[in-house]
Order: structure tokens, then C-alpha cells, then sequence
């Protein structure tokens, strides 16, 4: 009987056992397909997600291509009738603003005269919104406009690199794309939309704008080329502008109205000493002091760095009494004197000490990608006053000076410019700095002016490395 029972406990043992671990295969089980499911339910999600980024896709490239279709088929029309209005009232239009030009005006310098007599020169032969348009991209230097590459990663990595810098407005540039009517060899389709090289350089512009100046919705822009920022910015999908000021020389303007006006018709209106109140306003430099209309922001990229000195203080002048809280800028700095490329000034970004600077940055991955050449300094002011002083220059903690110090450096003593920080920065940077970036020069010409002269030996010395770069002329533009 003991035997028995010692065999029947053994037997219900193993079966418990055996009971519990079947127990614990099917919890085991049960939770493996309970996480197939959720995978499952996942990828369900995902791919849904994937339809519907490539049905809005779709539907962007087809709105572009019937917007392309339509905008083609008046231009032929225009073209078989031998009537392009819009082309023939800019000409009306730049005639009449030459005619104001103030023989004060400073001198377009030798960057931008010869590009000025060529545009003045062919102008009369383009006949129609695309050939101007066209001449704008290749013959100017408003922009550099490579043929499309034939390996899109070169596409991809400009993608990418405007796409790290804002994440949160992935969706907006996916849906921006560039003029369809630009020359076709400069064109590609990438993620379902018309692309160049450079309209990524005119997205980030729109997207920076977005985020470090607050959404503005009232912009002007200081040279603005043949438009196509301005086009981004009016046609973005997340801070449309309600207002778009352009201020450039007559001769530019030209085909900013052209190339806008093909696309917004009557929104866009030519300033001549009365605001009409449409929604992009084409302001010539001799019309400039009577322009009473606001902006959120003031922009320039890429053409401070290639005006004269004189230029600089115009607008300088001119922001610090127009009404604007921001002024955004993306130009040159730190170059070396003896190597000054495109450049006609010593110092772009001097704005006064009226002016607070709310984000600097030295470079951008964008770009770099274009080439390590040249240093682009990322700026946004607010019309406060500055506060900064030169004292909290970094290198007084321990840092060395490189460039992004230098550029830290020269930022406060724009906001505390005085001659003992003037003297403090020169001598710092001439012991410290392995060669001589150009801004180094306008402080030592200034000190120079303030009765300091004991830098005039230095001055001439900063001089004879300049070797007179500044009135290098370059080769004028190639004829359509």
C-alpha cells in the first residue's frame, strides 16, 4: 500500500509538472503571436503610411506637371500671337526707374557694372518669360545653376542635409519644387517633384527663415535675383507670406517681374512712388525712400558679400531706420584678404549697435556640400539693442581663436565697438590668427580714421596684402 501511494504521488508530480510546462509553451506561444499581431498591425500601419506619402506625392508631381502643361501652353500662345505684355511693361517699367537713378547713387563696383551693361545690352532681344528666365539663370550670377547630375545621391545628400537641419518641416520642403519653366537641363525629378541642385540653397533660405525668424508672414528682400525665393516663400505649405517686398537695382528687378508675374499674375505690382497694396510689391532703389510698407523680416543672401562698401552703408542706414523687427542675412566672412573671390567689401555684416543678435552660425551643411572654399556666416538680428560685450569674448576662457571664435569675436565687438575693443581685437587676432581674414582690415582702417596712428603702418601692410582685389573686374557675362 505504501509503495502505491509513494508511485501515485510520483505519477501526480510528473504531471503537474508536465501540466505546468505545457502551461508555460502555450503563455510562451500565446505571447509570440500576440507580438506577431502587433508586428503585423505595425507594418499594416507603416505600409499605409507609405500609400498615403506616395498618393500625396503623386498628387503634388501631377498638379505640377498639369500647372507646367498650362503654364507652357501660354507661353505658346503668347508666343504664335507675338504678344508678351509682361515683358514689355518691366521694360517700361526699369526704363522708368533708370531715369530716377540719383547721380549720388554709389557705383555698382566691379562686380556687378559689367553684368549691369550686358543686361542692358540684351535686354531688348528676349522676347518672352522664358528666354528671360532663362537668361537670368545662365547668364547672371544670381545663382549657380549646374546641369542635374546624373547620380541622384548628389540630389540625396542635399535632401538630407536640409532635412537633418529642420526635421520638423520635412513635409514643407517635400512639398516645395522648383520653377518648371527653368532651363530643362538644369531639372530633375526626385521624391516626385521637379528639383535642381540649387533650389535647395533657395528651400533652406524659406525653412531658416521659418524657424529662427517666428513664421513672418511679411518679408522683404534685398536682392531678390529673378524671384525664386520670393516664389518658395509666397507658395510654402506652412508660413505662406502674405507680404513680399523685393528692393534690388532696376536692372535686376526686370526679371523678377517677369518670372513672378508669369506665375502670380496681378498679385504682383511695381512699386513707383505708390504702394497698390498687392501681395508682392517690386521696389527699385531710386523708389526706396518712399516705401512705407512694414516687414517682419529682412533678408539677403549671397549679394551683400559682392556690393562696395559704400553699398553696405547705404543699407545699413537704411534697415536701421526702416520698420522691421528681423533681419536675416547668409553672405560671406573670415575670408582672406588676398583671397577675396567674389567679394567687394571688407566687412558685410556690420550692422550697428542698435541690433541684437539672436543666432549666428558659422557654415552650413548644405553648403559645404557645394564646397569648402569659403566660409558663409548664418545671421539673424533684432532690431533691441545690443548688449553683448567683448568682454565675454570666449578666448578670455581658455578657447583658441579659429574662426568660429574669430567670428564670435568680431559679432561683439559689432555690439560693443569702441577703440580700446577695436585695439583688443586687432591685437588679439594679428598674434593669434595663422593668416589675415578681411574684416581685420576695415577695423584697422577704421582705427586708422579715429586719429589711432600708430596702425597706419599695419593698415598698409593689411593693404598691400588686398593688392587691390577690390577693383579686380571679372569677365562679363557670355551673350545669349
Amino acid at each position: 500500500m505504501w509503495q502505491t501511494r509513494s508511485k501515485l504521488k510520483e505519477q501526480n508530480r510528473l504531471l503537474t509538472e508536465s501540466v505546468t510546462a505545457t502551461a508555460v509553451m502555450v503563455n510562451e506561444r500565446d505571447e509570440h503571436i500576440r507580438a506577431l499581431t502587433e508586428s503585423k498591425n505595425a507594418l499594416e500601419r507603416k505600409l499605409h503610411e507609405r500609400d498615403e506619402h506616395i498618393r500625396a506625392l503623386t498628387e503634388s508631381a501631377t498638379a505640377m506637371e498639369l500647372r507646367l502643361q498650362a503654364l507652357t501652353k501660354r507661353l505658346a500662345e503668347l508666343e504664335k500671337q507675338n504678344q508678351f505684355p509682361v515683358v514689355l511693361e518691366a521694360r517700361r517699367h526699369l526704363e522708368k526707374a533708370l531715369a530716377r537713378v540719383s547721380p549720388s547713387q554709389p557705383s555698382y563696383g566691379s562686380r556687378w557694372q559689367p553684368q549691369i551693361d550686358a543686361i542692358r545690352r540684351d535686354i531688348p532681344a528676349l522676347r518672352d518669360s522664358m528666354s528671360c528666365l532663362h537668361y537670368a539663370q545662365k547668364e547672371i550670377t544670381f545663382d549657380g545653376r549646374p546641369p542635374f547630375p546624373s547620380n541622384l545621391m548628389q540630389i540625396q545628400f542635399r535632401e538630407w542635409a536640409v532635412e537633418n537641419e529642420f526635421p520638423n518641416l520635412i513635409p514643407t520642403l517635400r512639398h516645395m519644387y522648383d520653377n518648371p519653366l527653368s532651363y530643362s537641363e538644369s531639372l530633375g525629378e526626385f521624391n516626385g517633384r521637379t528639383v535642381s541642385q540649387i533650389f535647395y540653397c533657395h528651400a533652406r533660405i524659406v525653412l531658416a527663415g521659418i524657424t529662427y525668424a517666428n513664421r513672418p508672414k511679411r518679408i522683404l528682400e534685398i536682392g531678390g535675383g529673378y524671384g525664386e525665393i520670393a516664389r518658395l516663400w509666397l507658395t510654402n505649405s506652412t508660413a505662406p507670406a502674405e507680404s513680399y517686398v523685393i528692393v534690388d537695382i532696376p536692372e535686376c528687378l526686370f526679371f523678377a517681374e517677369v518670372a513672378l508675374r508669369a506665375e502670380f499674375g496681378d498679385q504682383v505690382a511695381y512699386f513707383e512712388g505708390h504702394d497698390p497694396g498687392t501681395r508682392i510689391l517690386l521696389v527699385p532703389i531710386p523708389y526706396l525712400g518712399d516705401l512705407t510698407r512694414s516687414a517682419d523680416l529682412v533678408i539677403n543672401t549671397g549679394s551683400m558679400q559682392e556690393m562696395t562698401d559704400e553699398w553696405i552703408d547705404f543699407y545699413v542706414g537704411w534697415l536701421t531706420k526702416y520698420d522691421t523687427r528681423y533681419f536675416y542675412s547668409l553672405n560671406y566672412i573670415a575670408q582672406p584678404i588676398a583671397v577675396m573671390g567674389e567679394s567687394r567689401n571688407l566687412w558685410s555684416q556690420r550692422l550697428g549697435s542698435e541690433w541684437s543678435t539672436r543666432h549666428l552660425r558659422l557654415n552650413i551643411p548644405l553648403l559645404d556640400l557645394e564646397g569648402p572654399a569659403r566660409d558663409f556666416l548664418e545671421t539673424l538680428y533684432e532690431k533691441s539693442p545690443a548688449t553683448r560685450r567683448l568682454k565675454e569674448w570666449s578666448i578670455d576662457r581658455g578657447h583658441i581663436l579659429s574662426k568660429p571664435t574669430y567670428v564670435e569675436g568680431l559679432d561683439l565687438l559689432r555690439q560693443d565697438f569702441t577703440i580700446e575693443n577695436a585695439k583688443l581685437f586687432v591685437g588679439t587676432v594679428m598674434e593669434r590668427m595663422p593668416y589675415h581674414p578681411k574684416e581685420l582690415l576695415y577695423v584697422v582702417e577704421w582705427l586708422t580714421r579715429q586719429g589711432e596712428s600708430e596702425f597706419a603702418s599695419l593698415r598698409g601692410k593689411l593693404r598691400g596684402e588686398l593688392g587691390g582685389f577690390l577693383s579686380h573686374a571679372p569677365a562679363p557675362p557670355k551673350v545669349a
